[in-house]
């Protein structure tokens, strides 16, 4: 564009000539992957399109359907496969004096799947932040190969149920690698100060974030399609009852195996872990669901207060078939019932009821030993009892 100060130099010297010899060689500013079938490859500087002087070296090798330039930028149109790596080398390429683009480096260029529904799920969520700190929901790649989630989004319901407030992830490519966490958030940077135990996670920013209300909201994941993949309706009251104050605490999932809508399948992250884990794994997680024994308790020994590992128990059945009936009761020394987790409760055939130390009431426990009694009825009207031993452990 003309620099001169009417605009235009008609009859005069160019404002924008420039007689000094360019000897510099043209540099690559950036290389991209566009909707999967395009290598792109975009220069500091005008360049020659000529490309019978410029040789292309792919590694694995490629057809090249095609090569198309623009003023600074060359595309070319290839056949790609999804999760395969590719090096490419340029040679020959040159700006308008001649100069020729030299680099020894390879560009590496990769295709990831695209995501599917049961692929990603909904992990982490701190929807009562600290002031000055932003919100984030947490998504993980349930699969062993990178997944493209640019064009997935997250929503919200609205007062009537209806999804809402639908944010796509990323206007252009964003992946998400293999069997890992990625933390959605307004302020990347501000979410890593906030939580530095979770600074070396995976996060990704955008503008804003759907709303999601203090006392209670739902999070809604939905594919490029906008069809809804996963719905979390979550309240305050989820947070552990013991929790003096639930701001700057997310919920995490428990299991991943165990549906989205059961609230005992969330927990508030723990205090060691700086009470989130924005972009990595759960503090709560629970790798795979059962060790083949009909009823397991994990861990045996906790402190509902946190002070080290876990703040509840995991109850965890593992029945042959659905339709049993079971009643769950902890009891103390004395014999006494100090909690009722289920009570003649219609079961699955997998399952579990989390215990956190307290009594009916909601009132910490004291330290000491505790029993578990499992009341089981099978389809038959067979009953059958099981005991196991717990331990609430405290500060020292």
């Amino acid at each position: 564009s003309s620099q001169d100060e009417f605009r235009g130099t008609p009859g005069r010297a160019n404002s924008v000539l420039d007689t000094s010899e360019d000897q510099t060689p043209p540099d690559l500013k950036s290389s991209s992957l566009v909707l999967g079938k395009a290598f792109v490859l975009e220069f500091n500087e005008a360049i020659q399109g000529d490309v019978a002087q410029i040789e292309f070296l792919f590694e694995p090798s490629v057809l090249i359907d095609s090569v198309f330039f623009g003023r600074e930028t060359i595309w070319i149109y290839a056949g790609i496969e999804e999760n395969v790596e590719y090096k490419l080398q340029v040679f020959g390429v040159r700006d308008c004096f001649g100069n020729v683009y030299s680099s020894a480096d390879a560009i590496r260029y990769f295709l990831p799947s695209v995501a599917k529904a049961g692929d990603l799920a909904i992990t982490e969520l701190l929807f009562n932040a600290k002031t000055g700190d932003p919100k984030f929901v947490e998504i993980k790649n349930l699969t062993e190969k990178p997944l493209e989630i640019g064009s997935w989004k997250l929503g919200n319901h609205d007062a009537i149920g209806k999804v809402s407030s639908i944010r796509s992830l990323s206007a252009g490519s964003l992946v998400i690698l293999p069997d890992s966490y990625l933390a959605i958030t307004t302020d990347t940077a501000r979410l890593r100060q906030a939580y530095p135990l979770s600074s070396v996670g995976n996060f990704h920013q955008l503008a804003t974030l759907p709303s999601y209300p203090i006392s209670a909201g739902t999070v809604v994941l939905l594919d490029p399609l906008g069809q809804v993949v996963e719905t979390f309706g979550y309240k305050e009251s989820m947070h552990h009852p013991l929790l003096r104050d639930p701001k700057g605490v997310s919920l995490e999932r428990i299991s991943i195996q165990t549906n989205i809508s059961i609230l005992s399948n969330w927990h508030s992250a723990s205090g060691i872990e700086n009470y989130a884990t924005p972009g990595r794994k759960n503090s709560m997680m629970q790798v795979g669901e059962f060790d083949g024994e009909i009823i397991n308790v994990d861990p045996a020994v906790f402190d509902p207060e946190g002070s080290n590992g876990l703040t509840f128990a995991t109850i965890r059945y593992d029945l042959d078939q659905p339709g049993w009936v079971g009643s769950f009761r902890i009891y103390n020394l004395s014999g006494n019932i100090v909690n009722v987790l289920a009570e003649n409760e219609i079961l699955g055939a997998k399952g579990f009821f989390n215990w956190t130390g307290t009594d009916d009431r909601g009132v910490k426990v004291r330290a000491g030993y505790y029993v578990l009694l499992v009341e089981l009825y099978d389809l038959s009207g067979a009953v059958k009892y099981v005991r196991k031993t717990l331990v609430v452990a405290t500060r020292l």
